[in-house]
């Protein structure tokens, strides 16, 4: 289960190109999910990601509570 868990966020990552050409189609999608020993293509980076723009300085820890920025 673990496994094909993985393989499910694998092919997410493929669709979030910012180049529409370089997103598999809905049917090497589909095709994608039916086969459970694939080898996916390494993906790209993101056309949109938080990851460079979050500084430690916008995180805070106090007594109570721990805050921090995460993207989705």
């Amino acid at each position: 289960m673990a496994k094909e868990i993985k393989s499910k966020k694998a092919i997410e990552h493929q669709n979030c190109h910012e180049n529409p050409q370089d997103r598999p189609t809905i049917l090497a999608v589909v095709v994608l999910l039916g086969i459970e020993s694939i080898v996916l293509p390494q993906p790209k980076h993101p056309a949109f990601s938080l990851d460079r723009f979050v500084q430690i300085d916008e995180f805070s820890i106090n007594e109570l509570s721990f805050s921090s920025i995460v993207p989705q």
